[in-house]
């Protein structure tokens, strides 16, 4: 068997204190399974006879035939061993939400190791029942920190378990509950740099009726500031949700659900307009750095001579990240949102996002897994100024402090 299991198990808390001698019987006699993204490890019901530990994937651990979620389980984490401890049949079933890899521990290899070493034995037994009460008391910790923001039917937060993995692509990037919940609760990075974005306006030329692309335009955070400065306001966003939401959020601006970059091959363009804004390092959204490159021109050629460029753009400095890693929380009454960081290439940081959403009287959950690609600030500005844009970098739109990595580029349309 390969090393590379049984330095897995000894990683694991359900394994500690176990000789290596031990766990590499363990490993030696516990097969190995695959099993496809949809379906499923065990029922709820099913007869017990082993635990698995999860060497690649990612799967969920279900009640009832509704999909009631009961907790994610990532690579390196087991499950099925309370079955082990009391031998009563399967209390939930366990589902791979992407294709997965395990090792299966039966209860005859348990037994092996009980006639080979009682002592090691019952401390393997002891660290299942350990991490048994862990959950337990994590789960209790978490219905209380919720509280009166999630009320008792916090517990029937639902998943559609997915037929087909779940990472998503980046057309569907912001559904319904991650739209809503960004509109309500993250407009704050629009609030530091809407004054800054009109003085950068203003201080081009661009007045008042001036007609103004807001490259995505989210829920309409900023376009809404823009119409309040009386500019004509054309907003783009590859969210439909999104667009739904700006349409009612900034009534007076023109909305329409566009990805970047334009099919040149089909003749798509960009509208011509007196200035074009962005902010949210909406370019790294997209899959490639050519990607980038090309919206970037799409961008400078939409701006009418003498007009005006804003927008940020994150470089490889924002990927030296302290918080990579780390999990993010914030709790509402309505929402709940949980984000991990992950550097997963070079020049590619990747957000695990996953959102609560109360809907009635109960919970809905919605995942989405967001691919940001890093691009370099100089060439960016080479491709702005070779497109006619007297580009700049500078490290805010006004006063406000932006991230490190997070730079503005801006300028004007030569004549």
């Amino acid at each position: 068997m390969p090393d590379r299991r049984v330095e897995l198990l000894q990683s694991m808390p359900i394994f500690g204190g176990i000789r290596d001698d031990i766990i590499e019987l363990i490993v030696e006699r516990a097969p190995s399974l695959t099993v496809s993204a949809g379906d499923y490890f065990f029922h709820e019901g099913d007869a017990a006879d082993s635990m698995f530990v999860l060497e690649a994937g990612e799967a969920a651990v279900v009640k009832d035939a509704d999909g009631h979620l009961v907790r994610a389980v990532s690579a390196g984490e087991c499950f099925g061993e309370m079955s082990l401890i009391d031998l009563a049949p399967r209390s939930a079933s366990v589902c791979a939400i992407t294709d997965c890899m395990a090792l299966r521990l039966t209860s005859e290899c348990l037994y092996e190791v009980y006639c080979k070493d009682v002592e090691q034995f019952a401390m393997l037994e002891m660290n299942m029942g350990r991490e048994v009460t862990r959950r337990m008391r994590q789960l209790d910790a978490a219905l209380e920190a919720i509280g009166d923001a999630a009320t008792p039917q916090f517990s029937a937060i639902r998943r559609v378990v997915p037929s087909a993995p779940s990472s998503q692509p980046t057309d569907v990037y912001y559904g319904s509950d991650l739209a809503r919940v960004h509109h309500s609760g993250y407009s704050h990075h629009v609030e530091r740099t809407w004054q800054g974005i009109v003085a950068l306006l203003a201080r081009g030329g661009v007045a008042a009726g001036a007609r103004v692309l807001d490259v995505g335009c989210g829920s309409g955070l900023l376009a809404r500031r823009l119409l309040d400065a009386g500019y004509a306001v054309t907003g783009i966003d590859a969210s439909p949700a999104m667009i739904d939401l700006a349409r009612g959020y900034a009534p007076g601006a023109a909305f329409s659900v566009q990805r970047l970059p334009m099919d040149a091959a089909a003749g798509d363009r960009l509208p011509n307009v007196d200035a074009a804004v962005s902010t949210g390092h909406v370019l790294n959204y997209l899959d490639t750095r050519d990607d980038v490159a090309t919206a970037l021109r799409d961008v400078a050629r939409a701006i009418r001579p003498g007009g005006v460029l804003a927008m940020d753009l994150i470089t490889d400095a924002y990927l030296e990240r302290s918080d990579v890693g780390d999990v993010h929380a914030k709790v509402t009454d309505d929402w709940a949102i949980i984000t991990r960081f992950v550097l997963t290439e070079p020049h590619r940081l990747e957000r695990m996002i996953t959102v609560f959403r109360r809907t009635g009287d109960q919970w809905h959950r919605s995942d989405e897994r967001h691919r940001n690609v890093a691009f370099d600030a100089g060439e960016a500005l080479r491709i702005l100024r070779d497109e006619g844009v007297d580009a700049r970098q500078q490290a805010s739109f006004g006063a406000e402090t932006l991230p490190r990595g997070l730079v503005v580029l801006t300028g004007i349309r030569r004549a």
